[in-house]
C-alpha cells in the first residue's frame, strides 16, 4: 500500500435517504466507556480494488481505504476513544459504527412504523387509463360485455391524446 492509500480518508458515494437521515438525526455520543462496533446493518464489499460500504438502514454507500477497513469487522468492539480519529468518526457519524449497546433493530422498526405513518397519499391524478376502443375481437363466450354497445375513439380524441 503506498502513502497516498495510507492518508486517504473514507469517502461518502451516496448520502443516504434524507426522509431516514432526518428522523435519525445525529447520533448521540457514546456513553462513558462504552465500546462501539460495527453497524449491523453495514455490509462491506471489495470490488475493483477499493472497499465499498452500504448501510441498508441509512442508504448510505462509502468508499474506504484500506486502512480503515479494520473497523468494519463483525464482532469487534473498539473503545470510543478511537472516534478521535478522524475516519473513525466520520463512520460513527455516519452510522456504520455505533455505540456497543446501541438497539439497532428497535431503532429499525421504529423507523419503518414513522415512515409508514407519513406516507402521504398521492394528491390529484396520479395515473391515466387510455381506452382507444371498447371493440373486442375475441368472443369469449364467458365475456360480460356480450350485448353491450362498443364504442371507438374518435380521429380528434386520437389526435388530442
Amino acid at each position: 500500500m503506498d502513502r497516498h492509500e495510507e492518508n486517504m480518508a473514507p469517502a461518502c458515494l451516496y448520502g443516504g435517504d434524507p426522509r431516514v437521515n432526518v428522523l435519525l438525526g445525529p447520533q448521540k455520543p457514546p456513553r462513558g466507556d462504552e465500546r462501539i462496533r460495527k453497524s449491523q446493518f453495514a455490509y462491506c464489499l471489495y470490488d475493483q480494488g477499493r472497499y465499498l460500504i452500504f448501510n441498508t438502514l441509512t442508504r448510505a454507500l462509502w468508499s474506504l481505504p484500506p486502512r480503515c477497513i479494520g473497523l468494519m469487522q463483525d464482532g469487534r468492539t473498539y473503545p470510543a476513544d478511537r472516534l478521535g480519529d478522524s475516519a473513525a468518526a466520520a463512520l460513527y457519524e455516519a452510522r456504520f459504527l455505533v455505540p456497543e449497546s446501541a438497539p439497532e433493530v428497535q431503532t429499525y422498526l421504529e423507523l419503518k412504523d414513522v415512515l409508514t405513518l407519513k406516507e402521504e397519499l398521492p394528491r390529484g391524478i396520479t395515473q391515466y387509463v387510455i381506452l382507444p376502443t371498447t371493440v373486442c375481437n375475441a368472443r369469449c363466450f364467458y365475456c360480460f360485455e356480450q350485448g353491450m354497445r362498443y364504442h371507438k375513439m374518435s380521429r380528434d380524441t386520437v389526435e388530442d391524446t
